[in-house]
């Protein structure tokens, strides 16, 4: 927390799956990122959140069978992540909350540039 309604963090994840059907075999990939973010409580409990960092597409860590060499590559390019929270229970330095996220980014894989933007919502636990 840099102040009482606002914090930052230093490293924060994404990560969807997709259906691809490129080069190769029909396959999951993965719409990942890693993400510096900041977060502003407007009230007691309702947040607003920021990230920007790098988008992946990458394979999935469940495909055990990713052997050729152009299912194995990861395309890393620019991100960013908006949302936000409502913090449903609260104790000392932790907190639950229900949250949504929008993430956008792109990456120059094989075929050429590929956008993805992804919602999810989610339920989080935070320590403060």
């Amino acid at each position: 927390m840099v102040t009482k309604r606002m914090s930052v963090i230093l490293l924060g994840g994404a990560s969807s799956t997709y259906d691809y059907n490129g080069i190769g075999r029909p396959r999951k990939r993965g719409f990942e990122g890693l993400f510096v973010a900041t977060q502003f409580w407007t009230s007691d409990r309702l947040w607003l959140m920021g990230r920007i960092g790098a988008t992946a597409d990458a394979p999935v860590f469940f495909d055990l069978e990713v052997d050729n060499e152009d299912e194995q590559n990861y395309y890393w390019d620019p991100g960013l992540i908006i949302g936000t929270g409502y913090e449903l229970w609260r104790k000392k330095k932790f907190a639950l909350d229900i949250q949504s996220k929008l993430h956008y980014g792109y990456a120059n894989v094989l075929e050429g540039k590929k956008t993805g933007l992804a919602f999810n919502v989610g339920i989080g636990f935070n320590w403060y």
